[in-house]
């Protein structure tokens, strides 16, 4: 529903690029230290103490860590309220890492592949919460206007603030739909593979680059 909303609000979407080591994730030899943490789902501050105790961020929260790669397993969305926190912290990280010679790899996990199709059954309240602005109230009657359902009362009822602002950031043309598809579910440094979860035996004679193109 909020798509056909996110239409007439959006411009046309932007074509994304890689950048740093992330452009070649399935050939990366020669790094001296590789962190990996996965399912941050939406703990922000706990993400912040692990990076902090693995020494790759300061006390400001600023990358730390050298020439060091930090490896995101995916799932940083759902079950948490600070999600939306947690990816801006990546996607600084991402250019502070390069800069100083290291890297950020964030796969892509399940939830946020949920989140890009649309499926919202493990949003936390607090997610939505994140993306209410002055203006939710708004758009949500703007989104009743558009997808006209039988029933407005129960519509609003299970529509919540910060939703549909939410699925418009998340879309191709939104500012993490957008930074997400430029994300890999694999990556192979140092002869490891890093992905979230596993890899089922139908799957596993798939070459990395394959599986990322897939």
């Amino acid at each position: 529903f909020a798509l056909a909303l996110a239409a007439t609000l959006l411009p046309p979407p932007a074509t994304a690029t890689r950048g740093g080591a992330a452009s070649a994730p399935c050939g990366i030899d020669g790094v001296e230290r590789i962190v990996a943490i996965g399912d941050v789902h939406g703990a922000y501050d706990r993400c912040v103490e692990i990076l902090k105790s693995a020494g790759l961020i300061d006390d400001r929260e600023r990358w730390s860590g050298g020439k060091a790669h930090l490896v995101q397993l995916g799932d940083v969305v759902d079950r948490g309220p600070d999600s939306r926190k947690a990816l801006d912290f990546l996607m600084r990280l991402e250019g502070e890492a390069e800069k100083a010679g290291g890297a950020v790899h964030a796969l892509l996990g399940n939830h946020e592949i949920a989140r890009m199709l649309g499926d919202f059954r493990l949003v936390h309240p607090g997610e939505y919460k994140a993306f209410v602005t002055d203006n939710s109230e708004e758009m949500r009657k703007r989104l009743l206007d558009v997808v006209k359902p039988p029933n407005p009362e129960e519509f609003l009822k299970t529509t919540p603030l910060g939703q549909t602002e939410m699925i418009i950031a998340f879309g191709a043309r939104g500012d993490y739909g957008k930074w997400l598809r430029t994300h890999d579910s694999v990556a192979k440094i140092n002869g490891i593979l890093f992905l979230h979860g596993g890899i089922s035996p139908a799957v596993a004679p798939t070459s990395c680059d394959d599986i990322n193109a897939t």
